[in-house]
């Protein structure tokens, strides 16, 4: 994802947080509710484009790394992104609002802990082979 997608993911997310303040405060039928699920929502949209662009990004560990196995990295990487993100925002559109908190927590933090074990295991498996 470029500095360019980042900023208008962001942008997006500002944009919509005082679209929903200002429609509020005009009288809109807006609960608070409905906003917190549409930011949620579009935030796991954001974990999807970023998931969707992670195997063409991460290219430095091919320097060190056995390229095919940078490769598998990286889509096992895109996928669990792009999975975690929908979790994410199925989670915000289809619990209610307490469960959906704690439910996307742990599917963005297993999201990230599986990622970070294969990268473990990636870096590790450098290591034995330059041994």
């Amino acid at each position: 994802m470029t500095v360019r997608n980042s900023v208008i993911f962001a942008l997006g997310i500002l944009l919509l947080a005082a679209a929903t303040r200002f429609a509020t405060s005009r009288g809109a039928p807006f609960e608070a509710e409905i906003a917190r699920r549409a930011m949620n929502v579009f935030l796991g949209g954001f974990f999807i484009v970023t998931g969707n662009a992670i195997p063409k990004t991460l290219k430095p560990l091919s320097a060190r790394c056995d390229p095919a196995r940078v490769q598998s990295f990286q889509r096992l990487a895109g996928w669990t992104w792009v999975l975690t993100g929908l979790g994410f925002s199925l989670a915000w559109v289809f619990l209610p609002l307490g469960p959906a908190n704690s439910v996307s927590m742990v599917i963005l933090f297993a999201g990230m802990l599986l990622v970070l074990e294969e990268l473990f295991r990636l870096l590790r498996s450098q290591r034995r082979e330059t041994r």
